[in-house]
């Protein structure tokens, strides 16, 4: 009887452990994974429009972002549309399916990788190495682009702050 017990607790104890992993991994907000996730959404899941967001319709389908007078870009899936969420997220997507997450305050983010945003452009730097890295300049503004990764963040005045960060499908 005692090992019946046992047994039953032993089930219950690692059914507890490994149910719903999946959702709140993708409901997680503070939780940044390159070139997959962040904000609680994932690249390639559809969403649609929830209470305060607002969705601007783009007229073409742009397959890349372009930064600093379209000198350098980063590549994106076609997208046709954004929705908003002032000062948390901006979602680009193509008929309702995300092509790309744009993280608009870095407060209390984590990547997956235990690297904390709020620590700033060098510590990322250091913690993701140099390999791969592109840094784009215009005057004070920096952006540090991980094509092979999926992430790019951007560092407005130069400060060491990281100030927005990009989720995007990773170069192949």
């Amino acid at each position: 009887m005692k090992n019946l017990i046992s047994n039953i607790l032993l089930i219950f104890l690692f059914l507890s452990c490994t149910t719903g992993q999946k959702d709140a991994e993708q409901n997680d907000v503070t939780l940044v994974i390159p070139g997959k996730s962040a904000e609680g959404f994932t690249l390639d899941d559809a969403v649609n429009i929830a209470a305060g967001e607002a969705l601007i319709e783009t007229e073409s389908i742009p397959e890349s972002l372009s930064f600093l007078n379209g000198n350098n870009q980063i590549p994106l899936a076609p997208f046709n549309s954004i929705i908003y969420r002032r000062g948390r997220y901006a979602l680009f997507t193509n008929n309702g399916v995300i092509k790309a997450i744009a993280g608009l305050s870095p407060a209390s983010r984590v990547t997956d990788d235990a690297v904390k945003l709020t620590d700033g452009a060098d510590s990322f730097i250091m913690n993701y190495g140099n390999t791969g890295l592109e840094i784009v300049k215009d005057n004070d503004h920096k952006i540090y682009i991980y094509r092979h990764s999926g992430i790019a963040i951007f560092d407005d005045d130069s400060d060491d702050s990281i100030d927005m960060y990009l989720i995007f499908p990773p170069a192949k």
